[in-house]
């Protein structure tokens, strides 16, 4: 009630001394400040006329359409930017340089970060192991003399038979796989690459993937 007073007192819409009070708290404080911007109100129109009228004359003489532009818009331009913008000059983090935030480490953020470092590093691996086997010098210092491989045809079938023996429980997922797989650790990688194999690796970390998105 005492708003709308106010309003119709010094002839501003309510909203506007609304917002005033919420601004300031205070209804009495409000009034005044209403009556003192009435008072000024002239004083600023007595500035602002004398520009609108030479933006009207500038537009008739240009030809431009300046004048369809709010004044208030147009002096803010003309007078420049504000102090309290370029005070404030926003500076991108050195690229080079890592954030120092880390998501916690029961989050999904977290898990979906290690499950990603754990994948470039599988990356890294293997493409160590590619580059080591098309390497003509290093495939040369690391083959062994003919002479020296000696595994008869015996050796050769209770080697394939190991393998094939393998139990299914060496190449089942857990928890302890699960953690070497995200951990980032490239030498534990490396290690349970050979231990459950390449299409495995990559099958298991689709299906943790998939399941953190859910």
């Amino acid at each position: 009630m005492m708003i709308k007073r106010i309003a119709k007192a010094h002839g501003f819409d309510e909203n506007v001394v609304r917002l005033t009070f919420d601004r300031i708290g205070s209804l009495e404080k409000t009034d005044v400040a209403m009556k003192y911007v009435k008072e000024h109100a002239a004083d600023a129109a007595e500035d602002i006329v004398p520009r609108l009228a030479e933006e009207v004359e500038r537009s008739k003489i240009l030809g431009g359409s300046d004048i369809m532009e709010p004044l208030s818009r147009r002096l803010r331009r003309r007078s420049g930017p504000s102090p309290l913008k370029t005070s404030f000059v926003f500076s991108p983090a050195d690229a080079d340089e890592e954030s120092e935030y880390s998501p916690p480490e029961t989050s999904r953020a977290a898990r979906y970060k290690r499950m990603s470092l754990a994948r470039q590093s599988f990356r890294d691996q293997a493409d160590e192991n590619e580059f080591s086997a098309n390497d003509p010098d290093e495939s040369s210092e690391e083959e062994e003399p003919k002479a020296l491989i000696s595994e008869s045809e015996d050796d050769a079938e209770t080697s394939s038979a190991l393998v094939e023996a393998m139990t299914s429980a060496e190449r089942v997922w857990g928890e302890d796989e699960d953690r070497v797989l995200v951990s980032g650790d490239k030498a534990a990688l490396a290690a349970l690459t050979r231990r459950m194999g390449k299409s495995s690796i990559r099958s298991r970390a689709i299906q943790l993937l998939n399941s953190w998105k859910r």
